[in-house]
């Protein structure tokens, strides 16, 4: 039977709606002028107070084959169970209502997994976009593959090409089951799900092409504590299922799980917003897995420092290197203007720690400010040439330590000579670099390299 002309929907669009009027017309039109037109766009107003519920009634009764559910409030999870529910089609796929997708997307979905019979889900390529701003970035899928669900778990895991989002696939409907929406969560939601439809799938099409915005708002692109710590509830729950999936799968998620904790107790002592409980709960959890580390995965800085931050006395003894370095930045800064040199995360990271360590700073400096924003954190950024080597500056360098010599030297030859690169920066920039090599080991592991 040609399922294009059954009677029933091909696929069911799932829309999750919450107070989303600014974004939510883009979103939808986007839906309207999908080319593949078999589908049903199940609208969840979710107990929204906006003018959304009126925008969705709307598009209803423009086009019969959109359909709204209004409902009290349940979070993002309990809106995405209730239009899965009540999905009709033979494929699912989900749209966050800030976000709109290309006119062409779902044909090539669909038509993916129609040519490929033994595949559960297909993905195509993200860009993500700054509100008010140019494109961010793109994860682009380099070329057309057909992989196995445990090869496309580590490319999930590694966020190379494509990472956890729902929003981006189309999966065949007996892939989703309850247990897969964890009621309750408000962060992570996504990588909870995905974990566990991706378990079940048995093959995967990679599209290379680029059919959904990913819209990243100002406030979300930021990286809170709470936030963080709420994912890693999230993560902890998979990573203890992982060992049955793949032993090298399962390595990397420990290793990136004791990371993020002790850079959580790095960042967080540094900014002066971990008090003793709080630090007293990270440092148990470290302890309770870091018997369970493979050392292979773990270089040996890093597996040091992870141990002595579990350590009764490490956090003490941080706590007092951290007042050292308080007391050293105050002296530095005294009497100088102080200025950040680089306008990205190590350069905000910065930031936070001379703004909690009250240290008067003017503003971010760049030297290429092509891609650099014109204001950061609050505060100017500002190109260094329109700073003159008269006045007595002090830069404090936000960057990794691959950078640190050229910038120190092309300073000096400025004639900036008072250039700080914190220490702490070391451990905070150079987690990154331990990650890339983690994910570069995964890969091979499952022959994706």
């Amino acid at each position: 039977m040609n399922i294009y002309n059954d009677s029933s929907p091909v696929l069911s669009i799932i829309v999750p709606i919450y107070n989303s009027e600014k974004f939510l017309c883009r979103c939808l039109d986007s839906i309207l002028h999908q080319k593949f037109s078999n589908y049903e766009c199940l609208l969840v107003d979710d107990g929204s107070t906006d003018k959304s519920s009126a925008i969705c009634d709307a598009y209803v009764a423009k086009d019969n084959r959109f359909h709204v559910i209004h409902q009290e409030n349940t979070g993002l999870v309990g809106a995405r169970i209730t239009g899965w529910r009540l999905s009709k089609g033979i494929y699912i796929g989900f749209i966050d209502s800030d976000d709109w997708i290309e006119p062409d997307m779902y044909a090539q979905l669909v038509d993916a997994l129609e040519n490929e019979n033994d595949a559960d889900i297909a993905i195509t390529g993200i860009i993500q976009e700054c509100e008010g701003s140019s494109i961010m970035e793109h994860r682009k899928i380099p070329e057309y593959r057909v992989i196995t669900s445990r090869d496309a778990m580590a490319h999930m895991m590694t966020r190379r090409v494509f990472a956890w989002e729902l929003c981006c696939k189309v999966y065949r409907k007996h892939l989703l089951f309850e247990e897969a929406f964890k009621r309750g969560l408000t962060v992570g939601e996504d990588f909870f799900t995905s974990w566990h439809i991706f378990t079940n799938a048995r093959r995967v099409v990679c599209l290379p092409s680029m059919g959904y915005h990913y819209r990243l708002h100002p406030a979300s692109m930021s990286h809170h504590r709470n936030s963080r710590l709420l994912f890693l509830q999230s993560f902890k729950e998979v990573m203890n299922t992982g060992y049955k999936t793949s032993k090298s799968l399962y390595g990397y998620l420990l290793t990136w799980y004791m990371k993020e904790l002790g850079i959580i107790l790095i960042e967080e002592i540094l900014r002066k917003r971990l008090d003793d409980v709080q630090a007293d709960s990270i440092q148990s959890e470290i302890n309770k897995y870091i018997d369970k580390l493979d050392c292979t995965w773990f270089d040996g800085s890093w597996r040091h420092l992870i141990r002595f931050l579990g350590v009764s006395d490490g956090l003490i003894r941080w706590r007092n290197f951290v007042a050292d370095l308080h007391r050293h930045m105050i002296l530095m800064s005294k009497g100088r203007k102080v200025f950040i040199y680089g306008a990205g995360g190590a350069g905000k990271i910065v930031a936070d720690i001379l703004t909690a360590w009250n240290v008067e700073w003017i503003g971010f400096v760049v030297s290429d400010g092509q891609d650099a924003p014109r204001e950061l954190c609050g505060k100017t950024v500002m190109h260094i040439s329109q700073l003159s080597c008269s006045e007595d500056f002090l830069f404090v360098l936000g960057l990794s330590s691959r950078y640190v010599r050229e910038v120190r030297r092309r300073l000096r030859s400025l004639g900036f000579y008072h250039i700080y690169w914190p220490l702490y920066m070391r451990f905070l920039t150079g987690q990154e670099f331990f990650m890339e090599r983690c994910k570069d080991r995964l890969l091979k592991d499952v022959s994706l390299l």
